[in-house]
């Protein structure tokens, strides 16, 4: 019986320990401009904006498509972007597997964070890799 308050004095050390640590914050073009270039660049581009949507620039993203603004700086939640790439249908990236959760979860923090985009800085651009493959046709050229 000695180990039931040792293991319920650990478990709150514990989440209490978490607490207090804080994350490095996450920045646009060292973790969410790859992401968007190597999932998204392929179908919404500064030449080819599928849906209406280009994310070639913070503007863009924010304009969005025939669906709404892509991102919503300050609520991942209620941005589009995360929503497509996470339950509402259709997902996004179409015809492809899904991002790994911890890249959703990085847009998510990015954006909660306020989605600070550099001026200038572009995120999805047509590269020759992405503008001769079809997403559902070849999978090779973005993914894994």
């Amino acid at each position: 019986m000695r180990t039931l308050p040792l293991t319920v004095g650990l478990l709150a050390l514990g989440s209490s320990a978490g607490a207090g640590e804080t994350r490095a914050p996450v920045e646009f073009a060292r973790h969410v401009q790859p992401i968007l270039q190597r999932a998204c660049a392929i179908c919404h581009n500064e030449t080819l904006a599928q849906g209406g949507l280009s994310l070639a620039s913070r503007a863009a993203a924010l304009k969005g498509g025939e669906s709404g603004p892509a991102i919503a700086p300050g609520d991942a939640a209620g941005s589009l972007l995360v929503k497509r790439l996470s339950v509402v249908l259709p997902r996004m990236p179409m015809g492809l597997p899904p991002l790994p959760d911890a890249e959703v979860a990085t847009l998510r923090t990015w954006i909660d964070a306020g989605a600070a985009w550099p001026e200038g800085q572009p995120a999805a651009t047509k590269t020759t890799a992405s503008a001769s493959a079809s997403p559902i046709t070849d999978r090779s050229a973005t993914r894994r």
